[in-house]
């Protein structure tokens, strides 16, 4: 639903690593502005897509955030974002094969080439696998100067900055699993130093899965993972229950 939302961005790619009290805002009407050509990166798949901020990349886990990709992409593209202008890494054939067939979007077999060029690079690898992505991509981001997006539940900047190197603008977030239908709300925090473009950049693309707002203190972080990000599995697991209870007695 992410990539969908990003439809109108510049430039974006995204690499995704096989491994397996503020108020709400809309970023709707930013996402408009923000989007231009994207790049998205999975070891396991990467799309490129049109973000006004030249260029993005993405990094998720397979299983368990790989759907948030596809939501993501799927978000960018219904916000009319052209499936040429998004590029996806993925080392699985099949992956990439599906991908190129269900978005139209171009793929390649890695991380590291998604993200040349790229303005804007989205994180989304499981937390073990961080280390090794962020040092993986550390060589092309330095040299376009892009702004880093973290989705990594758990990973502190500090030490992204340090697998990454210094000087690169770091932006962490927290979507939550409705954002597989753009029905869900991003929590982010920006370290000291980022600009309000970038800032409104990080905003726009993870306002294609819903609504985001932007939290003062990145140990917030932790409270929305536990709150927002994990709670809805409890009433998933109610509805499940109660399904579970009528099949039981016989409806």
């Amino acid at each position: 639903g992410l990539l969908g939302g990003l439809v109108s961005s510049t430039s974006v790619a995204i690499t995704f690593s096989r491994a397996s009290r503020a108020e709400p805002q809309s970023g709707a009407s930013m996402a408009a502005g923000v989007v231009g050509a994207c790049t998205v990166v999975f070891p396991r798949v990467v799309l490129a897509s049109a973000v006004l901020n030249p260029s993005l990349a993405w990094a998720v886990a397979p299983l368990l955030v790989a759907p948030f990709a596809a939501g993501l992409i799927g978000g960018l593209i219904a916000r009319g974002t052209p499936p040429s202008s998004i590029v996806v890494a993925d080392p699985e054939t099949s992956q990439r094969s599906r991908l190129e067939h269900d978005y139209g979007v171009t793929t390649v077999a890695d991380a590291p080439s998604a993200v040349i060029g790229a303005r804007t690079v989205v994180l989304a690898v499981k937390p073990q696998q961080m280390a090794q992505v962020a040092r993986s991509i550390a060589g092309p981001v330095a040299a376009s100067g892009a702004l880093v997006i973290s989705v990594a539940a758990g990973i502190r900047l500090q030490d992204i900055a340090r697998w990454l190197g210094p000087g690169v603008p770091l932006i962490r977030t927290m979507p939550n699993r409705p954002a597989l239908i753009g029905a869900g709300i991003t929590a982010l925090y920006a370290m000291p130093g980022v600009d309000a473009a970038s800032r409104q950049a990080a905003e726009a693309i993870l306002a294609a899965c819903g609504p985001t707002v932007w939290v003062p203190e990145e140990s917030q972080l932790d409270v929305v993972t536990a709150v927002s990000g994990s709670g809805p599995a409890y009433f998933f697991l109610l509805i499940e229950c109660l399904e579970a209870a009528g099949t039981q007695l016989g409806l």
